[in-house]
């Protein structure tokens, strides 16, 4: 697997827990509850941000991850 395979990946998995959060936000009736969600959601994405500099930046050379 390479390293832009991988980062991909988790870059997927990122985006459905963003979206397990929206949803877990929408259904809510605590205004606490609802803002933890969205500082979750935030440093998510920002973490998707990082990841996707990197990838177009390729800072990240495309190496082997685990050796076959």
């Amino acid at each position: 697997m390479s390293t832009i395979d991988f980062a991909e990946e988790l870059r997927e998995s990122l985006e459905a827990k963003i979206n397990e959060f929206r949803l877990n936000m929408r259904g809510s009736y605590s205004l606490k509850e609802a803002g933890m969600l969205m500082i979750k959601i935030q440093a998510l994405e920002w973490i998707q941000g990082r990841i996707q500099d990197l990838v177009n930046n390729k800072v990240i050379k495309d190496w082997s991850i685990h050796d076959k």
